[in-house]
């Protein structure tokens, strides 16, 4: 049946931006995640479940339908996933996020109007905070003198000594 009226604009448009959430059994915060982006007309969402066992890929279909939802019948990792999101994708810019993770609508805004007007930007990512608002870090632990004299190279002697981890 063909569409007709005032929402064929909305169908029609060309999304500026793909979001690609990647799940495994992430039932119980995917819709925290969700709530704030399915209002985003120039926005798909795309969310790719790696086989869940709790019934992820089931209920995003029935309470997200404007959501896109890739059911693998395998865990083939977070990377693989991530290629077949984007390989299913159509957005002009393509953000990754987490199931746990919250994106409040004006930081993807922001992040899009950055590569808006910085077209040779590769990439870019937003300052993670917790939920009070304290940033948090998103690349492993702060360097500090005694980590680097001490921790790693005792991590390295020890990864020597017993690979296995035993």
């Amino acid at each position: 049946m063909p569409r007709s009226g005032i929402m064929d604009d909305l169908f029609d448009k060309p999304k500026s931006c793909s979001i690609i959430i990647v799940t495994y059994n992430s039932l119980s915060f995917i819709s925290d995640c969700l709530a704030p982006l399915i209002d985003m007309a120039d926005v798909e969402i795309i969310v790719v479940d790696n086989n869940s066992r709790d019934g992820t890929a089931t209920t995003l279909k029935s309470r997200f339908p404007s959501v896109t939802i890739l059911a693998l019948q395998d865990n083939i990792g977070f990377g693989r996933a991530c290629n077949i999101g984007v390989a299913a994708s159509k957005g002009s810019f393509i953000f990754f996020l987490n199931p746990d993770a919250v994106a409040p609508v004006q930081a993807i805004r922001v992040l899009i109007g950055f590569f808006e007007k910085h077209p040779r930007a590769g990439i870019v990512g937003g300052r993670l905070v917790d939920p009070s608002g304290l940033p948090l870090q998103s690349i492993g632990d702060r360097p500090t003198f005694v980590r680097l004299v001490l921790e790693k190279p005792i991590e390295w002697v020890a990864q020597r000594i017993n690979p296995f981890g035993m």
